[in-house]
């Protein structure tokens, strides 16, 4: 497990009215004494309560995918699919800053950016644009993930990013604060598209935004 997968512990008897459960955390903050202190804290209301065999607990780990590489799609079905719902573009990127190139190609395209047909075809102008948020954000070059996004989002007023994403059949796994510019990321194979139209990437006739 990588040190920025989430975690999250339950601990479970037939004694207990209720399983004693940390929230999900990421794997690097969970430590034994917070587990500790969480049993501690619920059994003072259970005195006669015993450890044996019939305890239970359990991990439930959920990783976080990150991307940065060149668009490798392992399955010909997702690059029909990329190729004809035409609810993207296609980020075609050599350097590990393909979730900038999409974030910034997404913003240029809800902004009606001058320079729009340059940045959509990856032009020197979107990989400018992609260094510019990263230093802007704070976030080194490199590949990215939820956290680094976190970042890119702290900086964006006016946009919400979201991520959709491929090996989470297709679920949202990130979404910013609600504000009226909507970005859609979609990760897959390690790599960032931009999602123009939600509708027709899930197909249907109407999507309806969080407000």
């Amino acid at each position: 497990m990588d040190q920025s997968d989430l975690v999250r512990l339950s601990v479970q008897c037939p004694e207990l009215d209720f399983p004693i459960s940390l929230p999900f955390m990421k794997l690097s903050q969970l430590h034994t004494e917070r587990l500790l202190s969480e049993i501690e804290r619920v059994l003072q209301s259970y005195e006669q309560f015993v450890l044996d065999e019939t305890l239970e607990i359990e991990l439930i780990h959920v990783s976080l995918p990150s991307g940065g590489i060149g668009k490798r799609c392992k399955y010909v079905d997702l690059e029909k699919t990329l190729n004809e719902k035409r609810c993207f573009l296609q980020i075609q990127n050599k350097d590990d800053l393909c979730c900038a190139r999409a974030i910034m190609t997404a913003k240029a395209r809800l902004d009606g950016h001058e320079k729009w047909n340059s940045i959509r075809q990856g032009r020197n102008i979107q990989g400018e644009l992609a260094r510019k948020l990263h230093n802007k954000a704070g976030v080194p070059f490199r590949r990215c993930g939820i956290e680094e996004i976190k970042s890119f989002q702290r900086i964006l007023d006016g946009y919400q990013i979201h991520v959709v994403s491929k090996e989470h059949f297709n679920a949202i796994i990130y979404e910013g604060p609600a504000a009226e510019k909507k970005i859609y990321l979609y990760l897959h194979d390690h790599h960032y598209d931009v999602i123009t139209a939600m509708p027709a990437f899930l197909s249907r006739k109407l999507f309806l935004h969080k407000m």
